[in-house]
């Protein structure tokens, strides 16, 4: 999208079967680069950024279906300004974090569903849950603080693939980790109104 001192708002799709580049509607908005994308079903997520004066946290929405930009995604005051982050997808759900904000360095991960975005270590105005032991070698434990409206946890690797997938409904829960392979994991839990992700490892 843009080189390193340069901003630019201008897109292109990449068309692996015959090998070519095609501009699509540039993005909205101020030009900018160190942006982050990803991508969940038909649509494309591009936010963040820096236009060599100020920083951003906001995302706009490329529709594949109708080539054309959606509406902005408002930023939360929650989420800090950043470039230069990374950004990646597992199924149905965007992560994207790190990078710079201002002349720091940020190290946290977020995690961004159409209907839903958090920080993957908790925010306090939230549903929050306890995880423990982490890194973890067999059991790990599940612990609701301020809920007991626990629908599904799945367990999820680095590729997106569900290793493990229950329904489940109590105060306390204990997932058996024992049979998987050591490396990190996303653990997601799902609410009646919430999604949570929470990143383990796995000894």
């Amino acid at each position: 999208m843009s080189d390193t001192e340069t901003a630019t708002r201008d897109i292109w799709r990449y068309n692996k079967t015959n090998d070519s580049w095609t501009e699509i509607p540039s993005l909205p908005g101020i030009s900018r680069m160190g942006v982050v994308s990803f991508v969940i079903k038909t649509k494309v997520y591009i936010g963040t950024g820096y236009d060599l004066t100020n920083q951003y946290n906001d995302f706009f929405i490329y529709d594949l279906g109708t080539n054309s930009w959606d509406s902005l995604i408002s930023p939360t005051e929650e989420i800090p300004i950043r470039y230069a982050g990374i950004a990646f997808s597992v199924n149905d759900t965007g992560y994207f974090g790190t990078g710079y904000s201002g002349d720091s360095l940020l190290s946290d991960l977020w995690a961004f569903t159409p209907d839903y975005c958090t920080n993957i270590d908790g925010s306090p105005d939230m549903i929050t849950f306890k995880l423990y032991p982490n890194p973890v070698i067999d059991i790990l434990n599940i612990e609701p603080l301020n809920t007991k409206e626990i629908g599904a946890i799945t367990i999820l690797d680095m590729k997106g693939q569900e290793n493990i997938n229950k329904r489940i409904n109590g105060d306390k829960i204990k997932i058996d980790m024992s049979h998987l392979n050591s490396g990190v994991y996303f653990v997601k839990i799902i609410t009646n109104n919430n999604i949570i992700v929470r990143k383990i490892i796995k000894e």
